[in-house]
């Protein structure tokens, strides 16, 4: 099963297009929780840290346009 997930993560891996921190706001709580997120295909992938195999959420991006927005200084 482990190396099925890291077999799994090494294919998300290779064809993303995004890598790094993801703010989502939850729906049970509304409060805002740091993830670390990949944007691989049609999908954006959060996990809760860095080194997690699978996934917390995946996310559809078909038909939508994603922008990049550095909110660091």
């Amino acid at each position: 099963m482990v190396e099925l997930l890291k077999q799994e993560r090494k294919l998300i891996e290779a064809n993303k297009t995004f890598e790094g921190s993801i703010m989502k706001k939850h729906d049970t709580t509304m409060s805002w929780k740091k993830h670390h997120g990949i944007i691989s295909g049609e999908y954006l992938y959060l996990y809760n840290d860095r080194k997690e195999l699978r996934e917390n959420t995946k996310i559809i991006l078909k038909n939508t346009k994603a922008i990049i927005v550095n909110n660091e200084g």
